[in-house]
């Protein structure tokens, strides 16, 4: 099939898919864009972790921006740029390494341009008339980018005032038709609510797509002794990556939910995936980050916005990313293996799952009856580095609308045969296919079709 004017692929993009007849495929970014706001200038050291993390998997998105601003309370800009800087200067070391291995990672110099300053002060008082920051203008031309169709996923890992400044500054010059169409491309994921700012977006802009991750930040992440022995050990990003002092890499959720391409798309929240699992509907008053809602400044504002809905957690919490983590440990491994490793022989990299014939890692609909016995194939799939293929086909129950047990037949090997409940008519089942190696750290990749019950 060819695609024209699709909403993400690029115009005249060719897709070989076998059988492509039989599905209502679902097309996704190959690579969506970031852009990272961050108050890395503060006092908890989880956010420097996270950003190493984020420039080792910079492979799988675009990553657009790094801005640096407040939480709850100021952060100090000095302070976040020397962090950044430091991070920066790292992965350059190590940049010709990674690039050995992997195509897509953004070049040094590139990394330096987009790093720019957020607002100079903390929570909503930052915004308004004659506010506008480096960071906020970037955030504004990005999504104004006629040429890249591709939406803008904004992380929010502290405050979000100068993503609520841009959104200030659009509302406040723009048509009520513009505004739509800036807020109709642009999607922000909150790290816990830090402040104020999340809650005014939310509350002026309820089409926004807003997600604020309350409940499924802690709990998944390595212990001090994993990444001592797979991170902190392996040479310049390693030796920049700092000891936790309260939580490890909080943050990251917010980009492995556009990182892991081939296990969800990130604009269906409720499909799940590395990012965590998030409801269908908004919810009102989702709560804020203990740490602010002991803030009287945020509080007496906060109050004053309610009521307001966001998008947030289902009731995995956790166990939405948990669920993932021995392949988001390994994948971070292996990718700090890469940074020492100018070499591709002496490293493991991963392997390609292919899903009834289609090699793409878009996420793939068919129609199916109730009752009926149908095989899921991923003949084709490969290791470029020659290793063992290990086949897992899984019924995903918290993502799909049917709720019972389905019967996977061979569950293990390369085809599998799914027993469709005879009771599923009008529901869908979400099956996902996960393709481990057997290098060293086992690697990764998915693919995942939704089967729609007639």
């Amino acid at each position: 099939m060819r695609i024209t004017n699709n909403k993400y692929w690029q115009k005249d993009l060719s897709i070989t898919s076998l059988s492509s007849s039989h599905f209502d495929i679902k097309l996704q970014a190959t690579k969506l864009r970031l852009v990272i706001t961050t108050d890395i200038g503060g006092a908890d050291p989880d956010d420097l972790q996270s950003l190493v993390h984020a420039l080792v998997l910079a492979n799988e998105y675009d990553l657009q921006g790094i801005i640096y601003g407040h939480a709850w309370v100021e952060a100090n800009p000095k302070m976040a740029q020397q962090r950044i800087g430091t991070a920066v200067d790292a992965y350059e070391k190590v940049f010709t390494n990674l690039s050995a291995h992997a195509s897509g990672y953004p070049s040094p110099d590139y990394l330096r341009a987009i790093v720019k300053g957020g607002q100079t002060e903390a929570l909503m008082a930052g915004t308004g008339e004659g506010k506008d920051s480096e960071g906020s203008k970037l955030i504004i031309e990005l999504v104004d980018n006629k040429d890249d169709p591709r939406p803008v996923w904004v992380n929010a890992w502290g405050g979000a005032n100068t993503i609520a400044q841009a959104f200030w500054k659009i509302k406040h010059t723009r048509s009520p038709a513009a505004v739509k169409a800036f807020v109709n491309k642009i999607r922000v994921y909150d790290i816990l609510g830090q402040d104020d700012a999340g809650s005014w977006i939310a509350k002026n802009f309820p089409d926004a797509l807003y997600i604020r991750n309350a409940e499924g930040v802690y709990g998944w992440a390595p212990s001090k002794s994993w990444t001592a022995d797979n991170v902190q050990n392996h040479g310049p990003l390693g030796e920049v990556y700092p000891t936790s002092k309260w939580a490890t890499e909080g943050d990251s959720p917010s980009f492995f939910h556009i990182a892991a391409r081939g296990l969800n798309e990130p604009d269906e929240l409720t499909q799940g995936g590395w990012g965590g699992r998030f409801g269908a509907e908004k919810k009102y008053d989702v709560k804020l980050f203990s740490w602010a809602e002991k803030h009287a400044g945020v509080m007496a504002h906060e109050q004053k916005l309610r009521p307001y809905a966001l998008y947030t957690n289902t009731e995995e919490r956790t166990a939405a990313i948990k669920k993932w983590q021995p392949d988001i440990e390994n994948s971070l491994a292996a990718r700090m293996d890469w940074s020492v490793t100018p070499n591709p022989s002496k490293a493991n990299h991963f392997p390609i799952a292919v899903l009834n014939g289609d090699v793409t890692r878009q996420i793939l609909d068919m129609s199916v009856k109730a009752g009926e016995q149908l095989s899921l194939s991923a003949t084709g799939s490969s290791d470029p580095d020659g290793n063992t293929l290990h086949y897992s086909w899984q019924f995903y129950d918290e993502a799909s609308s049917y709720d019972g047990e389905v019967k996977i037949l061979n569950g293990d090997s390369s085809v599998a045969n799914v027993v469709v409940p005879a009771d599923a008519s009008g529901k869908n089942l979400h099956i996902i296919l996960v393709v481990h190696d057997s290098g060293s750290p086992s690697l990764a990749a998915y693919r995942r079709m939704i089967l729609n019950v007639n």
